[in-house]
């Protein structure tokens, strides 16, 4: 029996966000539980935030971090059950033990920290608290926000991890027994960022192998957070949390707790050698707190400090001198630096030492002259136990003063600046007093310095706890894959190494799925970049006019394409160019979250915003919302069959019972539920597995689950993978592996899930050629099977999981699959009807009407239903290519048949009569096709003509064609390409072109094939005159070419309508074509002239031609009614 207990909670996000300046807006009462929801807090942030320049080190960023993972969670009442999440793992344990779990998860990594081009460690994950050994310096814990707790027995050179089995685990601190260090107590939760959400305190008796609660549990009548643990220096039974809830203690080892002082505090400690006397520093307004009773009463000890301008106030004591006590403080207004005290007499008065007039401690800069920070998320402090002037000091940087906090000097820098290189955001900052070593857990891991700071050593290599939002895999390569993760930027898997290669907040990555060397990444909002190197340079490709996306703005590839991509904004966008440029292909809906193109048909294409579901069937001309018939939960992921492109799945955050995973089988227009077997937690993600029967896998905040469609619920596929929030899923075919990107322990693999049972047989077929009898097979059968059996009901048999088989006739057949694996078999019967339309033959001369000679012809085919071609030129040749280009060489008159056939449809025949007339023998011909650009565009036909003289050459004499225009217009030619087919002397084989209606006007001058064409002529006189001239010295003057004009005017459509990119090109370029038409015609001429290819369109045109290689000139010409237009592209 299964016992779900569901509990509700108004949201309480004190831990980050009720520290932020922000927050002001919102009424508090101290020592009492606020009710705030999500967005009444998103609304302050956004108010604060309206009229004010967005900075590094002011806190929108984490800010933004935490809206993006809490929104989809808490949608759309905006309140949150914290209690969820762990009542959904106690569930799975129960369920998980009845269920046969075949998963393999290992760890991909990263282990060691990924370096950049520099050779530079940029990061392995946030820390957020250290604790020591009380006997050995090379043992020590830390913990992280959402990567639970980790322990090195070697001092930070090995790393284990000791909450693996623990749900999304975040640690905030770490209290152990010095008498037993086998009893250890955490903090759970993120109390910085909350990235995480608090469970209470845990303690484990067996050194971390086991962990139970404590009687600090946080659950349905509260949402804390406990941001300080610290335990009695002599008796290990008792200890001292700071929550914000206020100081809460025990004395029994944590069965029971006592509050012993209201309010939201964030840093507690004993004076050295004195426990009676504890300080405790509180949040907003903040105040400094004293207990001279071991932590019973506590009282505001002094008014010296500049109260109620602190935000936050953290505490260091030394041993060196137990009276001093330091504190570092934050202003309540923007949190930037306030002011760093110091008291001697144990918090009774207190001296300014430093103020943020004087040096900013919290900034970004290595000079400490610029302003602000965020202290709210990153604020410590630590005094050396061995000289009481020397203190340390992390915000963004470290500072460091050995006076006490009169002077002060940069002592690591973010990115190096004037000092060593630590990443920046310090959370943590700890002496262990064993070795005099300090310590400074940040966002990009763990650092230590033994020497004051001059030096610091990474020690992060281990940590798998890499906060990841997106992932991307190579298809072609199992060993690249690219990540984007928080406060550590992009990385690059390639085998076993890993490397940074791009900064920032890192977001969706893609590996092109035909070059891995093509790798896109973006930062947050959509800025996106593109590497060709394999992320050594970048490229930045977002949609220019797109504004901002999503926190994590979804971008997709094609499924057939990879030069194709998708970008989700408030439009959907898409580049046919791998994001040089965009076009936005849908109208301006709410922010988009999720998109999905299905692979069967491109032209179907899914997106979601957070509550709604879009798709069209036609890539993007018109879009239908079809989210009628699920709840409104917050929409994470979109997943669409390999087969069917109207099989499309959708999933959903939050916490709704029962409404985790929809499905529909008719593009949305039909919904049905499909969360039986799924935890009431978030589904982050989901992929749709290839050649399988509908097998899914579904990323949750407690790890993977999988379905397929014989099975009647989702099942855990968790066997060795971490109880971790699971970002993205995807599988690598090549392996046969699925791979998880994880929200704090890195990236996981595991062999696909093996089915446990017999087959169901299914199968479905489509007619590939039918007049040929071909048939493809397609086996859509439930469960894993290891054999297939083939009868096809025409004597034929296959063993082939997907056959393609040949029928010798049309025709009804009876067709049998039978489906095996170890356990049993199943068989699936269906009749199938294999039936085509006839053949016809029909086709055109692609050079229109020829008089030359020779002549070389281009033969259009415009048959259907035909795969083979037989073609009869009439002068005794013959061919079979689909489109033949064939040459005439002597006078006559010819006639042209097409036959056409295809197998078992049959053949049909189509007969041009007279369909070439060649009138002379011309050796001397000529060719010159012209096109118009600009205003105008001339339609000239030419025609060799025998003028006199010695045999073939008699009384030669020149020829001119005169194009006079009508009306005003200006008349404008550019010829893009000439050639004489026989001669090469410019002097003898020229055109002349004169300004005006003879030869007797301006010339332009002489022209060749030698010397290039002519270019663009631009007439002044209304007129141009075009002299051809060939052969000139065989008889005085040669063979001349005579061309006739059609005078009428042609406005030519908008340039802006007709695209070809790109030029210069290699191997094929693009077309586009947008003006409206009925019924246009586009022709490619190659630079000989010859038609290489053609087709009829309506509506708008986008073609790729291929050119099969080689360079030269190219035209393109579109004929759309009356209008004209022609483009140059150059192959390269």
């Amino acid at each position: 029996m299964k016992t779900i207990f569901v509990f509700s909670l108004a949201l309480i996000f004190s831990a980050a966000t009720y520290s932020q300046p922000w927050m002001k807006s919102l009424e508090k009462k101290d020592g009492l539980t606020t009710t705030y929801n999500f967005y009444d807090i998103q609304k302050a942030f956004n108010d604060y935030w309206k009229d004010r320049k967005i900075e590094k080190g002011k806190g929108w960023k984490q800010f933004k971090r935490w809206e993006n993972f809490m929104e989809p969670r808490v949608y759309p009442s905006g309140n949150f059950n914290p209690d969820a999440l762990w009542n959904a793992w106690l569930e799975e344990q129960k369920r998980n033990g009845s269920k046969d779990v075949t998963a393999t998860w290992s760890l991909l990594g990263p282990v060691d920290v990924p370096l950049d081009n520099g050779g530079t460690k940029r990061g392995a994950g946030r820390i957020n608290c250290i604790e020591f050994h009380p006997s050995n310096p090379n043992i020590f814990w830390i913990g992280t926000p959402s990567g639970g707790l980790w322990k090195t027995t070697d001092g930070g050179i090995t790393w284990t991890v000791l909450t693996e089995n623990l749900p999304s685990l975040g640690v905030s601190d770490i209290a152990v027994d010095y008498t037993n260090p086998d009893i250890i107590y955490i903090a759970t939760g993120d109390g910085d960022a909350s990235d995480t959400h608090s469970i209470g305190v845990l303690k484990s008796t067996d050194g971390g192998l086991t962990w139970n609660t404590t009687g600090l549990t946080y659950g349905v009548s509260s949402f804390k957070i406990t941001r300080r643990l610290i335990m009695h220096p002599s008796d290990p039974l008792t200890l001292i949390a700071a929550t914000n809830g206020g100081i809460e203690k025990t004395t029994d080892g944590g069965v029971t707790w006592d509050n012993k002082i209201m309010g939201h505090f964030k840093d507690v400690e004993f004076k050295p050698g004195d426990p009676s006397v504890v300080y405790a520093g509180k949040y907003s307004s903040s105040r400094f707190y004293k207990s001279v009773d071991g932590g019973e009463l506590f009282s505001v000890s002094s008014d010296s400090l500049p109260y109620p301008e602190i935000g936050r106030l953290e505490i260091a004591v030394t041993p060196a001198n137990p009276n001093y006590v330091y504190a570092l403080a934050c202003n309540s207004d923007d949190y930037g630096f306030l002011g760093f005290y110091k008291s001697t007499d144990q918090g009774v008065t207190w001296t300014e030492m430093i103020d943020a007039s004087s040096i900013n401690l919290l900034g970004w800069s290595s000079n400490g002259d610029d302003a602000g920070g965020q202290g709210w998320y990153d604020l410590s402090i630590a005094a050396s136990p061995t000289n009481a002037n020397e203190v340390y000091v992390g915000g963004v940087n470290q500072w460091k003063t050995t006076d006490g906090g009169t002077t002060w000097e940069i002592n690591s820098h973010w990115y190096g600046d004037n000092a060593a290189y630590v990443h920046a955001d310090v959370h943590t900052l700890d002496y262990n007093y064993l070795n005099n070593t300090l310590y400074s857990g940040n966002d990009g891991g763990l650092y230590k310095t033994t020497d004051g700071g001059n030096n610091w050593t990474d020690i992060s290599d281990g940590l798998s706890i890499l906060q990841i939002y997106r992932m991307g895999t190579s298809v072609t390569n199992p060993d690249i894959l690219a990540v984007g993760a928080q406060d550590n930027g992009s990385m690059k898997m390639d085998g076993t190494n890993w490397s940074a290669i791009l900064g920032g907040d890192g977001m969706e990555c893609i590996v092109d799925y035909t070059n891995p060397d093509i790798i896109y990444a973006e930062y947050y909002y959509g800025d996106m970049y593109r590497s060709d190197n394999g992320g050594l340079d970048w490229t930045g490709i977002k949609p220019a006019g797109a504004g901002d996306g999503g926190w994590v703005t979804p971008f997709v590839m094609h499924p057939t394409n990879p030069d194709i991509l998708y970008a989700g904004f408030t439009k959907l966008y898409k580049s046919l160019n791998k994001g040089i440029s965009w076009e936005a292909i849908s109208g301006t809906y709410a922010t988009i979250v999720a998109i999905a193109v299905a692979p069967s048909n491109p032209d179907y294409i899914y997106i979601a915003t957070s509550s709604n579901v879009y798709r069209t069937k036609n890539g993007g001309l018109t879009w239908t919302n079809v989210s009628s018939g699920f709840s409104p939960n917050n929409i994470t992921y979109l997943s669409v069959s390999q087969y069917d492109p109207e099989k499309v799945f959708v999933s959903f955050s939050g916490y709704t019972t029962g409404q985790r995973f929809y499905k529909s089988e008719n593009a949305g227009t039909n919904w049905t539920n499909y969360s039986s077997g799924l935890p009431n937690i978030p589904i982050n993600c989901s992929v749709y597995q290839k050649n399988s029967n509908d097998a899914l896998y579904a990323g949750t905040d407690l790890g993977v689950y999988y379905i397929n469609k014989a099975m009647s619920e989702w099942i855990p596929f968790n066997d060795g993978l971490p109880n971790v929030i699971v970002n993205e899923l995807e599988i690598q075919y090549a392996t046969g592996k699925l791979r998880a990107a994880t929200y704090g322990r890195g990236v996981w693999e595991s062999d696909l899930y093996s089915l446990q049972y017999a087959p169901v047989a299914e199968f479905d077929y489509s007619v590939a050629l039918a007049c040929e009898g071909k048939v493809q097979f397609i086996d859509l059968s439930a469960g894993e099977a290891d054999s297939w059996n083939w009868t096809f009901g025409d004597g034929n048999t296959s063993t082939l999981q997907n056959p393609l088989h040949t029928y010798a006739s049309l025709g009804t057949y009876d067709v049998q699959l039978i489906v095996s694996n170890s356990f049993d078999s199943d068989t699936f019967n269906l009749t199938i009807t294999i039936d085509a339309d006839e053949v016809t033959s029909l086709f055109t001369l692609g050079n229109g009407t020829f008089c030359a000679n020779p002549v070389t012809i281009t033969f259009m085919n415009q048959s259907t239903n035909s795969e083979i071609w037989l073609w009869d030129f009439g002068d005794g040749t013959t061919s079979t290519e689909e489109n033949p280009v064939h040459t005439y060489t002597s006078q006559g008159i010819y006639s042209v048949t097409l036959t056409s056939s295809s197998g078992l449809c049959g053949e049909a025949t189509y007969t041009i009569t007279d369909a070439v007339n060649i009138s002379s023998d011309n050796t001397g011909s000529a060719l010159m096709p012209e096109t118009g650009e600009g205003s105008v565009q001339t339609c000239c036909s030419g025609v060799l003509k025998d003028s006199g003289g010695d045999g073939n050459y008699q009384n030669n004499t020149y020829s001119f064609i005169t194009i006079d225009p009508e009306g005003d217009t200006p008349l404008v030619l550019t010829f893009t390409l000439f050639d004489f087919q026989e001669g090469t002397d410019c002097n003898n084989d020229n055109i002349r072109i004169y300004d005006g209606p003879d030869s007797d006007s301006p010339s332009f001058g002489k022209f060749c094939n030698t010397t290039g064409s002519p270019g663009t002529i631009v007439a002044t006189n209304g007129s141009l005159t075009i002299r051809q001239r060939t052969n000139s010295t065989t008889t005085g003057e040669g063979f001349i070419a005579e061309w006739n004009c059609d005078p009428s005017v042609v406005i030519q459509p908008k340039d802006e309508n007709f695209k070809v990119y790109p030029n210069p090109f290699r191997n094929e370029f693009n077309v586009i074509y947008t003006a409206k038409n009925e019924n246009a015609s586009i022709y490619v001429y190659d630079a000989s002239g010859r038609i290489i290819y053609s087709d009829t369109f309506s509506g708008k045109l986008e073609k790729t031609v291929t050119t099969r290689g080689g360079d030269g000139l190219f035209l393109v010409r579109i004929i759309d009614g009356n209008d004209c237009i022609s483009k140059k592209v150059i192959a390269e």
